[in-house]
C-alpha cells in the first residue's frame, strides 16, 4: 500500500510538471489558458440555480460535463447520458424520489467515464431495477444508497438490474431495504457487476412472485466480483445474501457476509446451476438457514474456498458452516470452520450426493449438532460428514478439535462414501453416543495415515475411531492417543463384518470404561500389524486388544505393553474368536496386578506362534474350553507370577532370556557386532517370508530376517542402523492425557 501510494504521489507530481509546460507553451505560442478549461459544470437545485431538474441538465450537458445536483428531494426519473459525470451533495443530502411504479435510474450505451454519485435514490418500481437499470453499460456509480424500491411486477433487481452485456463499478455503494422476487438488492442477467467497498443490508426476497432467491443473484453466463463489502441481514428461500445460477461465477474478496437468513437452502450464499464460486478472505458470520447449509450451499456447481473465516453460522438441517452436494466440486484450504451448529446432521461442512471435496490446512472447531437425529440409520458430525456412494473427500494437514454430535463428532463417512485423512490432528471431540474422533460406516471406505488421533471421547464406544457395517479402513502410522470410551474400545472399535488394515499405529494411553482399552474387534476381520499398544486400559478385559465374538483377524509384530485391565487381559484378550497370533512382543502388562500378556476366553480357536512373552503378572492364561489350534514356538519368559495359568506350554516354547541389545528390543547377533547370540534368532514356527517379515530386521546392523523366523520384533531392515542410538519399529510421541 506504502508503494502503491509513493508511486501515485509520484504520478501525481508528474501530471503537475506536464501541465506546467503545457500552460508555458501556451504563452509562447499566443494560444490563451483557455484552451485547457476545465469542462463544463452545470447547477441543480430547487430554487436558484440554472436547473431544478436534474434530468433537464444531464439532457443540455456536452460530453465531458459534471452535473451538479444540490441538497434536496427530487421527484423525477433520470436517464443518464454518455460521458457525463452527475453528483449530489451526498446521499445523505441529495435524494432522487420514484413514484413506486417505474425504474428510478435507467442507464445505457454509457462507458466507465459515465458517473453517478452522493446520492440516494429511493421509491422505485415497475418490472426491473426497481433504483437503478443498467443496460448494454459500464458507469461509476459511487457513494450511492439505493433504498426501499420494491418491484411490483418484475422477478429482478429491487434495487439494481444489471443486463445484457453490462459491466458498471459500483464503489461505496449501500444498497439497503429493497425487495423483489430474486435479487432484492442486485440483480445481474448476462452481465458483469464489480462491488467495492459496498454494503447489501436488509434487503427481502419477496415480491410478486414470492419469495426465491436473495439479495445478490447472478444468472445466465453472469460473473460478480465482491470486493471489500459486507453483505448482511438479508433475507430469501435460496442464498439469502448472494445466488448464483445459469453457469455465472462469482469472487468474493475481503468481504463479509453476516445475519443472513434462508428459508431453504444457503444462508450467506448459494452456488448451483454449474456456477463458479471464489471466496477468498471472507467472513460467513451468524448466517440461519431453515433447512441447509447455513452458511454456504455449493449445489451442482464448483468452489474455491480460501483464507476465509465460517462462524456461528446455524441450519435447521444439514451443514452449519458448509453444505457441498449434488455432484459439486469444491476446495477448502487455509480457512476456520467453527462454532457452527446444525440440528440434526452436520454442525460444520458436509460433503455429499457423489461431490468431491479436497479440505486443506484447515481449522474445524468447536462445530455441534445440537438435536437428536429423527433418522436412527443416519448419522450425524459436528465438525466433518462424508456421505453417499460417489462422494470423496481428501483431508489433509487440518485440525479437527472439540466438535459435538451424536456420532462421529470430528469426521464421519458413511454409505458408500470414501475419505482419505493424511496429516490431521483430530484432538478433543465428543460423541453423545459413539465415534468421537472419526467414524466409518455403512459400506464406506477410508484411507487414515499419518494423523493425530488424541484425547476425543465417546459416552458409549469408539473413542478414537469407530469402524462398521461392512466398511473398510486403512489406518497406518497413525498416533491414537488418550482417547476415551465409556463403554467400548478407547482407542479404536471395529465390528460388523469390517475389513481393515490397522498397521504401524501408536495406541497410547486409551481408556475404555468397561471392554478394549486400545483396539476391540467385534464380529470382522483385519490385518493388525506392526503395531504399538502401550499403556491403554480398560475397566473390564482387553487392556490393550480385544478380540470378541468370532473375530479371524491376523495379529502380527506388534508391541503391547505396559496395558491394563480391571478383569482379566491385560495385554491380549480373546473371547469366542479366532485371531492368529503372531510374532508379537508382549510385555510388562500389569506385571504387580497379575495382569495376563494373552488371556483366551471360552471356546475361542486361537492360533499362538512365534510370540515373544515376558514380564507380565501371568505369560498365558485361559479359561473354560479355550485351547490354541496352533499353538506352538513361543518364548514364555519371567513373567512376574507365573509363565502360564489354566494351559501348559505350546509346542517347542521355550522360556529364555531374549538378549536384547541394550536399550533396544534388537536381538544380539555376533554378526551384528554383538558378543554373543540371542537364542531367539531362527526359533520361530515358520520362515520369515511365510509371515511376511523378510524384508524386515531383528538385528542393529539392519540385515533382513532370512529362514526360520526370529522370535521378536522386526524393524524396518536399513543399512545405516548405529547400535549405539536407541531404536523403535515406530517413532515415539509423547502426548499429554
Amino acid at each position: 500500500m506504502q508503494r502503491a501510494t509513493s508511486l501515485r504521489r509520484i504520478s501525481q507530481q508528474n501530471r503537475r510538471v506536464v501541465i506546467a509546460w503545457l500552460f508555458i507553451l501556451a504563452l509562447i505560442s499566443g494560444v490563451g489558458p483557455t484552451a485547457w478549461a476545465e469542462p463544463a459544470s452545470l447547477t441543480v437545485c430547487n430554487g436558484g440555480c440554472a436547473y431544478t431538474s436534474i434530468q433537464a441538465a444531464i439532457n443540455a450537458a456536452p460530453a465531458g460535463a459534471t452535473v451538479i445536483v444540490s441538497a434536496g428531494t427530487y421527484r423525477e426519473r433520470l436517464h443518464i447520458r454518455s460521458s457525463v459525470r452527475v453528483i449530489g451533495a451526498g446521499p445523505d443530502l441529495t435524494i432522487v424520489q420514484g413514484d413506486g411504479n417505474a425504474t428510478v435510474v435507467s442507464i445505457s450505451g454509457v462507458d466507465r467515464s459515465t458517473v453517478l454519485e452522493g446520492m440516494t435514490i429511493a421509491g422505485g418500481g415497475g418490472s426491473g431495477g426497481g433504483g437503478v437499470h443498467i443496460s448494454g453499460a459500464s458507469p461509476t456509480l459511487r457513494r450511492l444508497r439505493i433504498v426501499n424500491n420494491t418491484l411490483n411486477s418484475g422477478p429482478t433487481g429491487g434495487g439494481l438490474l444489471i443486463v445484457g452485456g453490462a459491466n458498471p463499478l459500483l464503489e461505496e455503494v449501500e444498497v439497503r431495504g429493497n425487495r423483489a422476487t430474486a435479487g432484492a438488492a442486485v440483480g445481474v442477467w448476462d452481465a458483469q457487476a464489480t462491488l467495492r467497498r459496498c454494503t447489501v443490508a436488509d434487503n427481502v426476497g419477496q415480491g410478486p412472485g414470492g419469495s426465491y432467491f436473495g439479495a445478490i443473484y447472478a444468472d445466465s453466463n453472469s460473473t460478480v466480483v465482491i470486493e471489500e463489502s459486507t453483505v448482511r441481514n438479508n433475507t430469501g428461500a435460496l442464498g439469502a445474501g448472494l445466488s448464483l445460477v445459469g453457469n455465472s461465477t462469482a469472487t468474493v474478496l475481503n468481504s463479509r457476509f453476516e445475519g443472513n437468513q434462508a428459508q431453504d437452502q444457503g444462508g450467506a450464499i448459494l452456488a448451483t446451476g454449474r456456477s463458479r464460486l471464489n471466496l477468498n478472505g471472507v467472513e460467513i458470520v451468524a448466517n440461519r438457514s431453515a433447512r441447509d447449509g447455513a452458511g454456504v450451499t455449493v449445489h451442482n456447481a464448483t468452489a474455491t474456498i480460501v483464507n476465509s473465516l465460517f462462524t456461528g453460522n446455524s441450519a435447521a438441517r444439514d451443514g452449519g458452516a458448509l453444505n457441498i452436494l449434488e455432484g459439486s466440486t469444491a476446495t477448502v484450504r487455509s480457512s476456520v470452520v467453527e462454532y457452527n451448529q446444525a440440528a440434526r446432521f452436520t454442525g460444520g461442512i458436509g460433503v455429499q450426493g457423489a461431490s468431491q471435496a479436497t479440505i486443506e490446512r484447515t481449522l474445524i472447531r468447536y462445530n455441534a449438532v445440537s438435536g437428536a437425529d429423527p433418522d436412527p440409520s443416519g448419522g450425524t458430525s459436528g465438525g466433518l460428514k462424508i456421505f453417499g456412494a460417489g462422494t470423496r473427500a481428501t483431508v489433509r494437514f487440518s485440525r479437527i478439535e472439540g466438535n459435538e454430535a451424536r456420532d462421529g463428532a470430528g469426521v464421519y463417512v458413511e454409505t458408500q462414501a470414501s475419505a482419505i485423512l493424511v496429516g490431521n490432528e483430530i484432538v478433543g471431540n465428543y460423541a453423545r453416543q459413539r465415534g468421537a474422533g472419526i467414524v466409518v460406516n455403512d459400506r464406506a471406505i477410508a484411507t487414515i495415515e499419518n494423523n493425530v488421533i488424541s484425547n476425543n471421547h465417546a459416552n458409549e464406544s469408539g473413542g478414537g475411531l469407530w469402524v462398521l457395517d461392512r466398511s473398510t479402513a486403512v489406518v497406518r502410522q497413525n498416533i491414537i492417543g488418550y482417547n476415551r470410551a465409556n463403554q467400548s474400545g478407547g482407542g479404536m472399535i471395529l465390528l460388523q463384518d469390517t475389513k481393515s488394515f490397522i498397521e504401524h499405529n501408536f495406541f497410547v494411553g486409551n481408556e475404555a470404561g468397561q471392554h478394549g482399552g486400545g483396539l476391540l474387534l467385534d464380529s470382522t476381520s483385519a490385518r493388525v500389524a506392526h503395531n504399538r499398544f502401550r499403556q491403554n486400559v480398560a475397566g473390564g478385559i482387553g487392556g490393550g486388544v480385544l478380540f470378541q465374538s468370532n473375530v479371524t483377524s491376523l495379529f502380527a509384530n506388534n508391541a503391547v505393553q505396559g496395558n491394563r485391565s480391571g478383569l482379566t487381559g491385560d495385554g491380549v484378550a480373546v473371547y469366542f474368536s479366532s485371531p492368529a497370533v503372531v510374532g508379537n512382543l508382549i510385555m510388562g502388562n500389569d506385571p504387580a496386578g497379575g495382569g495376563e500378556g494373552i488371556y483366551m476366553f471360552h471356546s475361542s480357536v486361537a492360533v499362538l506362534a512365534s510370540n515373544l512373552i515376558l514380564h507380565n503378572g501371568v505369560g498365558i492364561g485361559a479359561s473354560g474350553s479355550a485351547w490354541p489350534g496352533l499353538y506352538a514356538r513361543n518364548n514364555v519368559y519371567g513373567n512376574h507370577w507365573a509363565n502360564y495359568q489354566g494351559i501348559g506350554p505350546g509346542a517347542g516354547d521355550v522360556s529364555v532370556d531374549p538378549l536384547f541389545v541394550e536399550g533396544t528390543y534388537f536381538l544380539s547377533h555376533v554378526d551384528a557386532g554383538q558378543a554373543q547370540n540371542s537364542p531367539l534368532i531362527d526359533a520361530g514356527h515358520t520362515t520369515a517370508q511365510a509371515l511376511g517379515l523378510h524384508t524386515l530386521t531383528t538385528r542393529t546392523d539392519g540385515v533382513p530376517d532370512q529362514g526360520m523366523v526370529d522370535i521378536g520384533l522386526h524393524y524396518v531392515a536399513t543399512s545405516s542402523f548405529d547400535s549405539s542410538k536407541r531404536h523403535h519399529f515406530l517413532p515415539v510421541v509423547q502426548l499429554s492425557p
